[in-house]
């Protein structure tokens, strides 16, 4: 899909499918300290069982979508969220009644957790190259 954009009267066109901004999105979301690689939620569960409040870790699921799976604070027990990266607005996105938009991940995480970021606590890298099983 080609998209005119409009900036001070030039027109450009821009082809979102091979923008390097979207590669380098997908690279720092696998060296975030959080990137569990492909793993199942019950994988994703038992490694944040015991953990404390807001720990967390990330996920691919399908297609440009991850997951969120982390520690809720009020009740200890595992929650997943589903996002992914909105390329037209550029913003990371969840759905949780309404359509939530963020512009950096950890923005996200503290706002599906809801935390203050420092409170975020990402698991890291526990295991790597398992499949994902919903």
């Amino acid at each position: 899909m080609i998209k005119i954009q409009q900036s001070h009267s030039l027109k450009t066109a821009t082809s979102f499918c091979q923008i390097p901004e979207q590669e380098r999105e997908l690279e720092n979301l696998e060296n975030h300290p959080a990137w569990q690689g492909q793993i199942g939620i019950d994988q994703a569960s038992e490694l944040l069982k015991n953990t404390a409040p807001f720990s967390y870790i990330l996920c691919p699921y399908k297609l440009h979508t991850y997951v969120l799976s982390y520690m809720r604070q009020d009740e200890m027990v595992v929650t997943h969220a589903i996002f992914h990266k909105d390329e037209e607005q550029r913003k990371w996105t969840y759905r949780n009644a309404i359509d939530h938009s963020c512009s950096t991940l950890d923005e996200l995480v503290s706002k599906v957790m809801h935390c203050d970021p420092s409170a975020c606590k990402p698991l890291g890298v526990v295991t790597k190259n398992l499949t994902w099983k919903a």
